[in-house]
């Protein structure tokens, strides 16, 4: 009790010796854009000497549950989905905001992109990420404590990491996937004419994308079709349903004490159950492609993992595990938020088709995707309005100084660039959608850092290329075929480890005329 008592004391004198009359709050703002233009009291440093971790203000602490208890029943933010919860955060305690979620576990949460900075100058050569706990846990019993790039750490990530990353992230490797990748886009086409109804709708798309990503990310790990966009297979449905489930488990995790560790909860089961699953389809695709023979004399990625790198067959099955279940949820978000922002502003849908219009398969295939502006500005356009992820996760490596707090080696960290995108702070007119901001010359600064959706630095995607290219595929084939119209105004959006639709998505396909 007399702990409690002490900690009460001092936040009561935090607050009385930082509190600020609204009046100066309005007059610093207008001293400085870098400070949030809240309604909120920002609360201006007293002294310019570090504060410490513990000064960051956020939402109190209790005895065994900490933070968590706004989360739980009863809790202020339950049943809220989690991306208004942190505005929220944001709102009542500024742009840096500490939530201890429970005992021993903090999260500091970021919100301007010159925080981002700080953290990424100070991630070093062997960044970390304090994520997917059940997953490591997996790897641990049920794959020989093998683990991947997702949740490797130190030299063990480094030497994985470098051993994939020209396999994978090279421009000249994602190029070789072109042809491969074109042909499950021109056949998702050819499936699409059978779904549109009478007007040319097609209902509930969501599982449709979810089809073509996984057939597309396919090809890329394991050299082969999977028949996916087969509408009996049963593997791909299975594996889909799989990937979907994990994550939303995964995203059940952040907010659940992690008694997985000591004992197999009913959560972990199921979790454990469903990574069954993926891995066992990826196994029996990967030991296929091992057998295909050479093309051209080009070795597949399996090949040129198995025979051109220092990493054992399990390391090899662990990574290519993680980058197909990895590119379903992802990449299909990320293709339906593009289709939408397509079919809700028709002007840039126009830009685009003038773009790309004329393409070729041959085109493509020499190079047209590396010369179109407009679409790679929609792109990250797109993104920011629509981000797949509701921010970036990081766990400091050494000590760091950001907003004048010191922040310690090991404290979780997590960067909401999906919000620093949409603050008009740090982006002019953030409720437009306007691709040529990204075009160069660019007609206004905006930070870097505002729009992060694949990381950054040395743990930055690794197959931010391929997933792009992938969509960038299908959009190209849809247009070049057909105008796209929204069904309803609004696609609201819900957090679940990964922002996806609410409700099923609908386009209406028009025809164009030859």
């Amino acid at each position: 009790m007399k702990s409690v008592r002490k900690v009460l004391e001092r936040g009561c004198q935090f607050i009385t010796k930082h509190s600020y009359s609204e009046s100066a709050v309005l007059q610093d703002v207008r001293v400085t854009s870098r400070l949030p233009a809240v309604s909120e009291p920002y609360v201006k440093p007293t002294t310019r000497k570090e504060r410490s971790m513990g000064d960051i203000p956020g939402p109190s602490s209790l005895p065994l549950i900490g933070a968590l208890w706004q989360y739980l029943p009863g809790g202020r933010f339950y049943g809220v989905d989690f991306n208004e919860s942190v505005k929220s955060l944001q709102k009542m305690y500024g742009d840096v905001v500490r939530e201890d979620i429970v005992p021993g576990f903090t999260v500091i949460r970021l919100f301007n992109p010159d925080h981002f900075l700080d953290i990424r100058q100070a991630e070093g050569e062997l960044p970390a990420r304090a994520m997917f706990g059940m997953l490591r846990r997996y790897n641990e019993l049920y794959n020989q404590n093998v683990q991947g790039l997702l949740t490797s750490q130190g030299i063990e990530w480094q030497q994985m990491r470098r051993e994939v990353q020209q396999k994978i992230s090279s421009p000249q490797a994602v190029r070789s996937f072109v042809k491969s990748q074109m042909s499950v886009a021109e056949e998702f086409l050819d499936r699409m004419d059978g779904l549109r109804d009478r007007d040319g709708t097609v209902n509930d798309f969501l599982p449709e994308i979810y089809r073509y990503v996984t057939e597309a990310i396919g090809v890329v790990c394991f050299d082969g079709r999977l028949g996916v966009l087969n509408a009996n297979d049963r593997d791909g449905q299975n594996f889909i349903k799989a990937v979907n489930t994990s994550l939303s488990l995964i995203y059940k995790e952040l907010f659940t004490p992690p008694l997985y560790k000591l004992v197999t909860t009913p959560m972990f089961k199921q979790y454990c159950e469903n990574m069954d699953t993926i891995r066992g389809l990826s196994e029996k695709h990967i030991n296929n492609a091992l057998k295909h023979p050479m093309t051209d004399g080009r070795m597949n990625l399996i090949q040129q993992l198995s025979y051109q790198s220092k990493l054992t067959y399990r390391q090899i099955f662990t990574f290519l595990s993680e980058l197909f279940f990895g590119g379903v949820d992802t990449t299909g978000h990320c293709l339906v938020f593009s289709l939408h922002a397509l079919s809700r502003y028709p002007e840039v849908q126009e830009k685009l088709y003038n773009e790309i219009k004329d393409y070729s398969s041959s085109d493509i295939c020499n190079g047209a995707l590396d010369s179109s502006s407009y679409l790679r500005a929609f792109l990250k356009e797109s993104l920011r309005m629509f981000p797949i992820a509701p921010g970036l996760g990081r766990t400091t490596s050494k000590d760091t100084t950001t907003a004048g707090y010191h922040i310690p080696s090991g404290t979780n960290i997590v960067l909401h660039y999906d919000m620093a995108g949409k603050d008009e702070r740090f982006v002019p007119n953030p409720t437009e959608f306007i691709p040529e901001r990204w075009i160069r010359p660019i007609p206004t600064y905006i930070s870097p850092y505002v729009t992060v959706p694949f990381g950054f630095g040395p743990r930055s995607c690794p197959a931010r290329r391929t997933a792009l290219q992938e969509v960038s595929l299908i959009l190209i084939k849809i247009l070049q075929k057909y105008k796209i119209e929204a069904t309803t105004e609004d696609l609201p959006i819900k957090m679940q480890l990964l922002n996806c639709p609410s409700k099923p998505v609908s386009y209406t396909f028009i025809e164009r005329e030859t």
